[in-house]
């Protein structure tokens, strides 16, 4: 594969995967329409098993993504096959702050979103916990830049999608300043856990996102690219 890069808020790149079919991967910062991000958001709900912000309601992601994509310090890239979008990758320098826009902006209608499980005691729990374990001080310790989410449609796996996106979402880190990440991931989620070593991610660590439920804390540095 060959990649390019610009500055501009959006670009397109034409890139042949390892089964022949073009891939249009756009790179956009600023420029998604209501139409993308709500496209975004139901593929994280579809492709996302076993996680809990995969079960909270499309309109809720779709705020999330939007608060990312209106973020200076955050980046979204989306991979786009025949005019849909099969697979996107987010990350944010500070996913502390992200969060805590995301709150301070959307409070209102992210709690509209939400009215359905407003007597589950467990449910708003785990919404907090999702919302606030940047606060965890093995996380912090590492960096605070983090990959936040990343999916590729069923339909298309396997074909050099993801690692597409991984090696654009890394120039764009490089772009917002960043020198290395961290990735969290549920350790059921072994395909998940298997990709993020496969890049050149390194665990240095365990958390608890959710009680009970253990996350793999993975670290990639921005020079690993370089040297792949």
């Amino acid at each position: 594969m060959r990649f390019c890069h610009a500055s501009s808020q959006r670009h397109n790149l034409r890139v042949q995967v390892d089964f022949n079919m073009d891939l249009e991967l756009e790179i956009k910062t600023k420029s998604f329409s209501n139409a993308d991000i709500r496209a975004v958001a139901a593929l994280h709900a579809q492709a996302i098993a076993g996680g809990f912000l995969s079960t909270l309601p499309q309109g809720f992601l779709a705020l999330l993504y939007a608060q990312i994509v209106q973020s200076p310090y955050s980046v979204l890239t989306v991979a786009v096959y025949r005019g849909n979008i099969t697979g996107f990758i987010a990350g944010t320098l500070n996913a502390k702050r992200l969060y805590s826009d995301f709150l301070k902006n959307n409070l209102f209608r992210a709690g509209f979103h939400l009215l359905p499980w407003v007597f589950s005691a467990r449910f708003l729990r785990k919404v907090f916990e999702t919302l606030t374990y940047t606060q965890n001080k093995t996380a912090a310790l590492v960096t605070e830049s983090e990959l936040v989410s990343m999916a590729v449609s069923e339909n298309v796996r396997g074909r050099g999608i993801a690692q597409a996106l991984f090696d654009s979402f890394v120039e764009e880190q490089k772009k917002i300043g960043a020198d290395s990440f961290r990735i969290v991931a549920g350790q059921k989620l072994e395909a998940a856990n298997r990709f993020y070593l496969r890049m050149g991610a390194n665990k240095v660590g365990e958390i608890e996102v959710h009680a009970g439920d253990i996350s793999n804390l993975y670290l990639y540095k921005l020079d690993t690219a370089e040297k792949k």
